[in-house]
């Protein structure tokens, strides 16, 4: 990719900002680690225009959250063995995402 393609990427993410694009930020900050890549580790050396280049700021989205009143009917309606099952499992699937971000992946 050349470099007048980051920079047209670049003005893109500007022009666009606030409109209805569909992974524009994403597509554009994957392209350019990916290049960034490919200088630092292939070429080996700092790419001359970074300091040009405007990154994409990603849209902020809020996790999904039930209050009290959502998830007590959904409880009520389960029995206590697939609460139980449920809190396993949960406890099981963290354990694992922890371990993976402390590098401990392998046990």
């Amino acid at each position: 990719m050349h470099v007048s393609t980051l920079i047209v990427m670049s003005s893109v993410a500007n022009d666009f900002q606030g409109l209805p694009v569909i992974l524009l930020d994403c597509t554009q900050n994957r392209a350019l680690q990916a290049i960034l890549f490919f200088y630092f580790h292939v070429l080996e050396m700092d790419p001359p225009w970074l300091d040009g280049v405007v990154r994409a700021k990603p849209k902020r989205r809020n996790p999904v959250v039930l209050s009290v009143e959502e998830v007590s009917p959904l409880l009520a309606n389960i029995s206590v063995q697939q609460q139980m099952n449920s809190i396993v499992y949960l406890y099981t699937l963290l354990t694992k995402v922890v371990q993976v971000i402390l590098g401990d992946g392998d046990s």
